[in-house]
């Protein structure tokens, strides 16, 4: 059994030696040698070096001292695989040293010879990763059988396309040239695109290219419509996938080009104006800056920058004036209605007049006028642009007024004095206070006045006339605004407001304290009974108010009485509830409730309230009658505990 163990142990052994760690040489059954490993790694970076260890465990025979094994190493090329980018390893693309290994062992029972082969991988001009097959053959100690080991060179570069558009600034109904580039130029690998376009009404040519050694760049036309009747530039998405797939080229994303319309209006800083003054009918050289009315029109010169390719090409442009405020349409006239500007490269200018007419209006006021510009052609598309600084100017009023208001200032500082007086010494104007203002606060006239007042909200100041005061009176909190107008008696103008002049002023009103006040009709209760209790404001509430009834003195417990809060709705000034005294069954003396409001956060009623709740078995009688009462009950209480005794 000792033997049989023995070689079983010793079969496991050899068994274990024939294991390898990387790729094994294995001796012939039958014959006497070694077992051979080649490790390290299978895969190199471009430009690196590494070191392939082989080693062999050897079985030298009784009748030998050494035995070596020779181990010759050959390069040759691997297998591609396109579709993961790799390709065949040239001759210059690796080195390796030296080319055969000899392995020798010394022991007779057993020993580990060891060598290695030093691998680089050489760098060059593509960024494809190269497959190697190193051939091991073995020779001596028995070992006759070769084996292989693949190896793969990455590529310490990335394959990335490029576009290039050549082709500037490119425009509608032209073409333009882009070249897509592979960087760097491919030495095994083909890619092949599909090509597309995002918009339609523009061609493709080619729809497809394979970028590879001999081709590594390719020219792409794109032509755009030459009429797509809008005034908008195009933007147009230029897109190259790997052919069968949805994925664009590693690297690569869509380029955008944008496509001038050649029908496009100018840019709103291209279009400029000037005013000049009349010279017997035509533009003087004297730059104007009023329209008088009634007087000499306003030449008003447009000039339009159409840059070097005029565009919209070969159409003429119509500026139209437009007025800001449509309540000045009847303050001027204008001649033409509209203007044509030249077709052709440069600056171009057109020239309309204006005319300040009369009105009913006293005092200089401003005209403003959008100058739109549009194309004369419909069929190259709608849209309109306006200048980038509107034309304006003054038109002037030589009429002398009858009335005229005080300035801003002293308006606001005489109306500031007259509320801070009614306002007292709390600061604050409140509901039922109110200020008055004269005449001459207001306005400046050398003949008397009627007045009239308006406010923007009744609800927060009213304001009144009568002869020459105007009375201002606070109702609610918040501001107002108050218009005042005064017209000249019995004036003679022709023009309806030279003898009117109207000021406005903001007159705030502070909201006043919130206070409420708890009563009702009736403080005595019998068990059973109910009484109102009302809660009210002194004024009306902003929003709804809750008024919780909280016990504050008595000897009355919660189980004697129920109520629920008050609740005072938005903008009333009133709430009520009912306060019940509850049956208990009991006789009891009369028990007495101390209620106290409380709101919002923090506030209290102004006062509380005080009940007596009575048993109901025991009538409410005058307090001379109750002390009678309880002497009464006194004494017989007494004699019954004497008689007990």
């Amino acid at each position: 059994m000792r033997i049989e163990h023995m070689v079983a142990r010793a079969c496991r052994r050899a068994l274990g030696w024939l294991v390898p760690f990387g790729m094994v040489f294995a001796a012939s059954a039958g014959s006497a040698a070694a077992q051979i490993t080649v490790g390290g790694p299978t895969e190199v970076r471009e430009g690196g070096r590494v070191s392939i260890p082989i080693t062999a465990r050897v079985r030298i025979p009784a009748s030998a001292s050494t035995t070596t094994v020779t181990v010759t190493v050959a390069g040759t090329p691997g297998a591609a695989d396109p579709s993961s980018g790799l390709t065949v390893a040239d001759t210059g693309d690796y080195s390796f040293s030296p080319r055969s290994v000899d392995l020798r062992a010394l022991s007779t029972v057993g020993a580990t010879a060891t060598g290695s082969v030093e691998f680089e991988a050489n760098a060059d001009n593509d960024a494809e990763n190269e497959a190697v097959v190193l051939t091991f053959t073995p020779s001596g100690g028995g070992v006759t059988t070769a084996i292989t080991r693949n190896i793969t060179i990455d590529d310490k570069e990335t394959q990335s396309f490029e576009w290039d558009l050549l082709t500037s600034n490119p425009t509608e109904g032209q073409a333009a040239t882009v070249t897509l580039t592979a960087e760097p130029s491919p030495v095994q690998l083909a890619w092949e695109t599909n090509l597309s376009v995002s918009r339609a009404g523009y061609t493709l040519s080619p729809t497809s290219a394979t970028l590879n050694s001999g081709a590594d760049s390719h020219s792409i036309t794109i032509t755009a419509e030459a009429q797509d009747r809008n005034r908008d530039p195009d933007t147009v998405m230029l897109r190259a996938l790997v052919a069968g797939t949805g994925s664009n080229l590693p690297g690569l994303e869509p380029l955008s080009i944008e496509f001038a319309d050649i029908h496009s209006l100018p840019d709103p800083d291209k279009i400029t104006w000037r005013a000049y003054l009349d010279s017997n009918g035509s533009p003087s050289t004297r730059v104007a800056t009023v329209a008088v009315e009634g007087g000499a029109p306003v030449h008003v010169t447009v000039t339009v920058d159409r840059g070097t390719n005029g565009y919209p090409l070969g159409e003429t442009l119509i500026v139209t004036p437009t007025v800001r405020n449509p309540a000045q349409r009847s303050d001027f006239t204008m001649e033409p209605a509209s203007i044509e500007i030249a077709s052709g490269e440069g600056r171009k200018s057109a020239t309309f007049r204006v005319t300040a007419l009369e009105d009913a209006d006293v005092g200089s006021e401003d005209l403003v006028l959008d100058l739109v510009v549009t194309g004369k052609e419909t069929t190259n598309g709608s849209g309109e642009v306006s200048a980038e600084n509107p034309f304006s100017i003054a038109i002037g009023d030589e009429t002398t007024p009858l009335v005229t208001t005080k300035t801003e200032r002293q308006v606001t500082r005489t109306v500031t004095v007259a509320r801070t007086a009614a306002a007292g010494d709390d600061g604050e104007f409140t509901e039922g206070e109110e200020f008055s203002l004269g005449t001459r606060d207001l306005f400046t006239s050398t003949s008397p006045l009627t007045l009239s007042v308006e406010s923007s909200d009744p609800s927060v100041a009213r304001a009144s006339a009568a002869g020459d005061n105007i009375t201002v009176t606070a109702v609610g909190p918040g501001t107002a605004t108050i218009t005042v107008t005064g017209r000249v008696v019995d004036s003679a103008t022709t023009q309806t407001t030279a003898d009117a002049a109207t000021v406005d002023f903001d007159v705030t009103v502070d909201g006043m304290d919130l206070e409420i006040t708890l009563s009702a009709p009736d403080r005595d209760l019998t068990e059973g009974d109910s009484v109102t209790v009302t809660a009210t404001a002194n004024g009306a509430v902003a929003d709804d108010t809750t008024i919780t009834l909280t016990p504050v003195g008595g000897n009355a417990s919660p189980a004697d009485y129920s109520v629920e809060p008050i609740m005072i709705m938005s903008g009333q000034t009133t709430g009520t509830t009912m306060l019940t005294a509850r049956e208990d069954g009991m006789a009891e003396q009369m028990e007495t409730l101390e209620l106290e409001g409380r709101f919002g956060s923090g506030m209290k009623t102004d006062n509380t309230l005080t009940f007596n709740i009575w048993d109901a078995a025991v009538p409410v009688l005058p307090l001379i009658a109750q002390i009678l009462l309880a002497v009464f009950l006194a004494v017989g209480g007494y004699r019954r505990y004497l008689r007990r005794r």
